[in-house]
């Protein structure tokens, strides 16, 4: 009696599903264990500029040794765009990653206004400003926990966020630079307008986020809802 070679073909099957089951585990396994990792160079990039921030604050506003403190901040800066190559490029993303990237950012952007206190007049409206940026984070961390928690997605920024991101930065980043070498009255004029606009681009950007994620959280509740009259309906039917 001869061999079925129905079964030979069935048993070359199963070998190689189970090879590229056996394959796609161990690079699961891998990548986890890359995603994982905490001393990975664009980790140690990223631990490196958050240390540098107190440097900058000090040497800014308290020794006045401003090309220093601006030669740090484009070290910063550089820093903060290797590190994500490098994240890209070799495969090095990993959790801790994620969270020190963003936490640098805001920790520099609110350093840098930090310094603006100390070195400009108009404290009341940069404290403000301050606070505008706090709250913001905090309403932003705390709605993105919600959705991670209820969909297991992250929302993307949208323009309105970059859009702020970039009139922020570019407004502290200008009174910076430029403010030690603007004379009086002409600097005072331009940082009234610059914090002015980062104020209102900030409290802006909160509320149509705020109404985003309630869009968000309405459409995913009704979903749910179908979700659960679905079944319900059909053995009606």
């Amino acid at each position: 009696m001869k061999d079925d070679p129905s079964l030979d073909n069935d048993g070359k099957m199963t070998e190689s599903n189970e090879e590229t089951t056996s394959v796609l585990e161990k690079k699961e396994l891998q990548s986890d264990t890359r995603s994982d990792k905490i001393f990975t160079i664009p980790n140690i990039i990223s631990m490196f500029r958050i240390a540098l921030i107190p440097v900058i604050v000090y040497t800014y506003a308290f020794r006045n040794l401003y090309v220093l403190s601006l030669v740090l901040l484009g070290i910063s800066a550089f820093s903060d765009i290797i590190d994500g190559i490098i994240a890209r490029k070799f495969n090095m993303t990993s959790e801790l990653g994620k969270l020190l990237d963003p936490v640098g950012d805001k920790f520099t952007q609110g350093a840098l206004m930090l310094c603006l206190v100390v070195r400009l007049r108009f404290k009341v409206l940069l404290i403000v400003l301050i606070c505008a940026f706090v709250i913001r984070e905090i309403f932003m961390i705390v709605l993105g926990t919600i959705l991670k928690l209820r969909t297991s997605h992250f929302s993307s920024a949208k323009w309105y966020g970059k859009a702020n991101t970039v009139i922020l930065e570019g407004s502290v980043l200008f009174l910076i630079v430029f403010g030690p070498v603007i004379p009086s009255p002409a600097i005072d004029i331009i940082a009234v307008i610059l914090i002015s606009l980062s104020i209102f681009t900030v409290i802006t950007s909160l509320i149509l986020y705020i109404f985003y994620y309630m869009k968000i959280f309405k459409a995913y509740k009704n979903e749910n809802a179908l979700e659960k009259s679905g079944p319900a309906g059909n053995e009606n039917v």
